[in-house]
C-alpha cells in the first residue's frame, strides 16, 4: 500500500490497518523523519523527485552565477 504522510503520527492507524501487508510512504515535503515512519512500520519510503529538484535548484543558482559575475562560487566545489 502506497500512503502520502501528513503528519507521521496519524499513519500509525493506517500502518496497522493493512499489517502484515508493506506500507510505502511517498514524502512530499518536509517534516516527517524517516525514523518516525520507520517506528510506525513503514518499510519503504520515496522521496519522489525532491532529490532531483534539490540538484536542479543548484545547478541554476551556479548557472545564475556565472551568467552574472562570469565565475563560479568558491564554495562550489568539494573542498579537497
Amino acid at each position: 500500500m502506497r500512503a502520502a504522510p501528513r503528519r507521521a503520527g496519524g499513519d500509525k492507524t493506517l500502518v496497522a490497518a493493512v499489517t502484515p501487508k508493506p506500507v510505502d510512504v511517498q514524502l512530499l515535503k518536509a517534516g516527517v523523519r524517516a525514523a518516525e515512519l520507520g517506528e510506525l512500520g513503514v518499510r519503504r519510503i520515496s522521496v519522489g523527485h525532491s532529490f532531483a529538484q534539490a540538484c536542479r535548484t543548484d545547478v541554476e543558482r551556479l548557472a545564475q552565477r556565472f551568467i552574472e559575475f562570469g565565475e563560479l562560487a568558491p564554495d562550489s566545489f568539494p573542498a579537497g
